[in-house]
This record gives structure tokens, sequence and C-alpha cells, in this order.
């Protein structure tokens, strides 16, 4: 880290024990209330996926996400976590590893900002402890996910290798960029160019290292898979089918609010970057440069020329490491800014706001956004300002971000009781404070810098104590899976819950499910989102999964068209009324290629395999009928 003038050596005695305390306590309070746990869902099932095939390949083996490879080839996480899944069960396997590594990532950033004195320390890593994660992709991937995947084992490393590397730690910082590279190498490669980046800045000679890529050009030019994707161009069946599914590898389907929080991270580390005394400075600048160069080659290779290999690689991803930053960024930033006149006071004051909205994704962040990095830019060269307006643009500042709070609150709860109201949960009404990042930022400053600041003997203490209280508080209502999905998770390697047993090797299509079938069936996906998922990977799945849809479109088409009747106002269509008829299943089942059997949610004329009745907790029974194609 550069900045010494900052970086001062920690402080010592009862007050810096205090602290350290007040910050532990706080940012594990902020973890569990502000990260809940919503179960096995997203890209979470894929990876148990892929898991379950090492413990059960007799069956997952066919299932159509399995039987063409998958990205498991290029990771080590499923066969260390296959283990963990048999000895321990679903539940406890996924929920312990997902706090083992959430904590080594949580330390790990910890080590990165070690060096930055108390209570600023704390106070950068509540920022990222309660602010969203999401970035680039169309919002679709966040780091420190609230479920397990391989990016949950990567990030730690990741993490290592940069704070390694910033202290001229050469062999740990390879270390770790090794195992996060076998962990997964989507997540790692950009941390290697970073990496690549920081080295060349230090010394000009790394330049050389950029000529090892011509291995994998040789290697692609010769035809060597997977290398053999970098010259090699999407045929349009497949290009469709990933541009449809996988829009978020292709910078011209990010929406405007993607691009505003984008562009607003790689603009606010190029702006603390400039100060010679802020923390983190050399890794920020490294980020900014590195995020403008591979989105640069995203649109190139990607958007324009529609090259296989460099749209796997979705170098995009490099906005993680750059989100990170800037979220540790923004306490340091703030204060930055504020120490710069009264102008630097109206930006700090505009970029927290900002940084707030951005994150929240409203339409008009942009607006916000753009003003804010302005504003902060004109701050840099100190230029005079009345104190009034300073004062007042931070009063309106103030304002603004109790309001927004407010009106999303109100939001939220809103939803939440429609939710209750349908018998359709759509979160709990305790949770909505975590959900509103201006108010957790504020409780942080003042449980952290507030408390540390303060003259009085007890202030710190009490935070810590308060901080306790909220930390009880996030442990009970952290588990918020809905009860569908507690279902699911508690059936594991458990009976047949419908009690009808079906052929070895049937594939079953239940619309709308993958991990169902997978627990509760134990038997495989006949087609299921998993496949979507790995489109870019792999074309003769991809045209597999379009085949099969085809198959299955007649069921699509009644449900969908029925929905959109009923969202559309007309008043024979109850959305919740929709339902799969004997025709519908009759003309699927009846395809050459069909699924051996389907799960439905209501019953048809035709007498069912077999019925699980599902009760959930407080409503009305939900039942799942099974039926054999063959039947039709």
């Amino acid at each position: 880290m550069n900045g010494n003038a900052v970086l001062a050596p920690a402080e010592t005695g009862v007050k810096a024990r205090w602290t350290a305390a007040c910050g532990v306590i706080w940012l594990l309070a902020f973890y569990f209330l502000c990260r809940p746990y919503r179960g096995v869902r997203h890209d979470a099932q894929i990876y148990f996926g892929q898991a379950q095939l090492h413990l059960t390949p007799q069956w997952m083996s066919l299932d159509l996400f399995f039987q063409h490879g998958s990205q498991d080839r290029y990771s080590i996480f499923s066969t260390l976590f296959a283990p963990l899944l048999g000895a321990f069960g679903m539940i406890h396997a996924e929920i312990g590893a997902l706090l083992v590594l959430h904590g080594l990532s949580l330390a790990a950033t910890w080590y990165l900002v070690r060096r930055v004195p108390a209570p600023a320390r704390w106070a950068m890593l509540a920022v990222v402890a309660v602010m969203p994660h999401f970035y680039g992709g169309a919002m679709t991937f966040s780091f420190f996910e609230p479920f397990l995947t391989a990016r949950s084992l990567a990030e730690p490393f990741c993490i290592l290798a940069l704070a390694a590397l910033d202290r001229g730690r050469l062999t740990w910082a390879a270390l770790c960029l090794v195992l996060a590279l076998l962990a997964h190498p989507l997540l790692a490669i950009p941390a290697w160019i970073v990496a690549w980046y920081l080295l060349c800045e230090r010394d000009r000679r790394w330049l050389w290292a950029g000529f090892a890529l011509a291995a994998p050009a040789a290697a692609g030019w010769l035809g060597i898979a997977p290398f053999d994707g970098l010259f090699k161009r999407f045929d349009t069946a497949w290009y469709e089918h990933v541009f449809q599914t996988n829009g978020f590898d292709f910078l011209q389907v990010w929406g405007k609010e993607t691009w505003t929080l984008t562009g607003f991270d790689l603009a606010f580390l190029a702006i603390v970057s400039v100060d010679a005394e802020f923390p983190l400075r050399r890794l920020c600048r490294a980020a900014a440069v590195t995020g403008v160069a591979l989105m640069l080659v995203t649109g190139l290779l990607v958007d324009g020329l529609h090259l296989v290999l460099p749209t796997q690689l979705q170098l995009w991803r490099v906005m993680w490491i750059v989100h990170l930053l800037a979220l540790l960024s923004l306490y340091p930033g703030l204060v930055m800014l504020w120490r710069r006149g009264q102008v630097g006071r109206l930006a700090a004051a505009m970029v927290a706001l900002a940084a707030v909205i951005v994150n929240g994704q409203p339409q008009t962040s942009y607006l916000f956004g753009a003003a804010a990095i302005f504003v902060a830019v004109v701050a840099l060269r100190r230029p005079a300002m009345d104190r009034r307006i300073a004062v007042a643009g931070v009063a309106i500042c103030v304002i603004a971000a109790v309001v927004m709070g407010l009106i999303q609150a109100i939001e939220m709860a809103l939803i939440i009781l429609q939710g209750i109201h349908t018998g359709m949960p759509a979160g709990r009404l305790d949770s909505i404070p975590a959900e509103i990042p201006q108010l957790m930022l504020a409780i942080a400053w003042l449980a952290l810098i507030g408390a540390a600041a303060s003259r009085r003997r007890w202030a710190l203490p009490a935070s810590a104590c308060a901080g306790l209280l909220v930390l009880a508080w996030g442990i009970v209502q952290w588990d918020q899976r809905d009860a569908w999905a507690h279902y699911i998770e508690s059936h594991y390697e458990q009976p047949n819950p419908f009690g009808a047993a079906l052929a070895p090797t049937a594939q079953v299509y239940w619309p709308g499910e993958m991990l169902a079938t997978w627990v509760l069936l134990q038997h495989p996906n006949y087609l299921s989102t998993a496949n979507d998922a790995g489109a870019v990977f792999a074309r003769d799945a991809t045209i597999e999964v379009d085949h099969r849809m085809d198959i299955v479109r007649p069921m699509k088409i009644q449900i969908e068209g029925c929905i959109k009747l009923a969202l559309e106002g007309h008043a024979n269509y109850d959305a919740n009324e929709c339902k799969y008829t004997d025709a519908a299943i009759r003309d699927v089942c009846r395809t050459p290629g069909a699924p051996d059997d389907v799960v439905l949610m209501n019953r048809l004329d035709a007498a069912p395999q077999a019925v699980l009745n599902y009760q959930p907790p407080g409503r009305r029974p939900e039942p799942y009928y099974l039926y054999d194609c063959h039947r039709f």
C-alpha cells in the first residue's frame, strides 16, 4: 500500500482492543444481517449437481447437463465438496462450507486493508458487509454470494493474492493465484491480469511475460481444444441460443443500471487513485485500468466478432475486483474528499448518496452517478465555494437519503404483505432494515467511527454490547429459506416422497424445477435451467436443449399464454388457475424423444402414477402429480 502518512501504526492499549472487538462484532453482525441464506439456489444448484455426480454417477450422468461435459472439468471445487456432501448431508455441507469460505473471504479482505489504522479499517470492511455486491453481467452475479459455488472458493484466494502482491510477497501471491485458478478459472483470470499490471508497473521487464499468451494462441491456431475457440466464431444456431440464455456475456445486453454502476465504480477508483496518500492506491489504479481494458476487449471480441473462447472466458468478470475495491475505498474516499474544502464536502455527500443510488439500480441512477463524479473531479482542484452552498448541498443529500430509504422500506413492506395475503411469501418484515444500505451505513458509522472518536469511556463498550444484540438478531434471522427449499434440502438421501418406483434410467421433466428432481426423485432432469447456464460452453448440448424445448413447447405455450392473458386483464383468465391439460401432455409425451415422466402442480383427467402431498406451513396443501409419459 501507498500513503505512509495515512497508514500510521495501529493504536495500542485498552482502546485499541475495544476498537478491534467492536469491529469484529459489528462486521459479523452486518454479515448475518445483510447476507441472509436462502438455500441452494441460482448457480448453487449446478455446483450441487456436479458434486452429486461424483457420488451417484449411475443416474446423474444421464442428466442432459452432464451428457456433453460441464465446466466441472476445469475446477477442483466439486472434487473437494463431494466428500463433504456425502459425509454431512446437503444442509450441513452447504451451510458449513459457505460459512467457512465466507469467513475466509472476510479474513482475506481484512488482511488486504490490515495496514489501514483502526477504526477506518473496520469502517471499510463494514461498507463491504452492508452494500450490494452485484457487478456487471446485467447484475446477474455478485461476489460473496449467499449460496455455495466454486466462486466462493476462488474469491478468498484472489483477494489474498492481491494483498500479498501489494506487500511484495510474490511467492505467496503466485500460490494463491494458482489455487484460485484451480477453483474457478473465470473468476481468477481477471485477478491474474490485475496482478500482471501491478508487476509491470513496478518493473517494466514483466511486460515480457505477455509473450506467454503466444502459447494458447498457437494451440488455438493448431486446433487444440479449448484454445481453438480463440479463432472460432459461433454459428448462427449456437449464437442465437447463447445470446438469448446467456445475454449477460454480451455488453450490448447490459442495461442502463448495469452500465451506471460499472462506470461509477471505474470513475471512483480513478479519482481516489490520484491521491498519493490514499490506501490501496496502486490496487485501485490497477483495477481501473484493467477493468477498462478488459471491457474494451470484450466489446471487440465478444460483441463484435462473436468469438467462442473470449465469450466463454467472460473477461467482464474483472468487475468483481473493481466493485470490491470501490466499496473498500468508499469510506477513505469520502474522507479524502471531505478534507478538500467546501466543494469537497459537497462532493463527499453526493458520492455517498450516489453510491447508495447506483447500487440500488433505480432508472435515474445515471444522473446521480454522473453528477457526483463530476463534482468529485472538480473537488480535486480545491476550488472555492461559499460555505452556505456546501452546507445546503450536504443537507439536501442527507434528506434525500432519508426519504429514499423510507420509500424503499414502504415498497418492500407492501410487497411482503401482499405475498403474505396471497400465500406466496416474498420476504420477512423484520429484514427490511437490513435491505436499506443508507440505514446500515449510518449505523456502521455511529457504531465504529463515532464510538471510537467519542471521549466517553463507555462509548466503545456500549457499541460492542449493541453489536452483540444485533449479531444475535442477525444469526436468528439468517436462515431465510422458504418452506419448499427447506423441504427439498431436508429430504436429501431420503426415500422418494412420491412413493413410486421409477425406471432406473427415467428422465423427469418437472417444469421450473431442477433441484427437486435430483433430490426428491433422485433422477436426472429431462430439461432444466442448468442447461441454459452451460449453453456457452457446449454447442452439442445447446442443440439438444433446443430440440427438447421444441418437444415440451405445447406445455410452455399453454401456461405462458394463459399467464399472459391473465396479466393483460382478460376477465376469464386467472394466473393462479393456469393449468396443463391432457391434450398438451399427450402431445408432448407422444413425440419421439419425450421425457419418461412429468411432474405437474395440477391434476389431469388421466390418473397420476403417484402424488406428493406437500403441506406448506400455515397454507393450503400443494400437491404435485407424477405422470408416466408412456401411458399417454
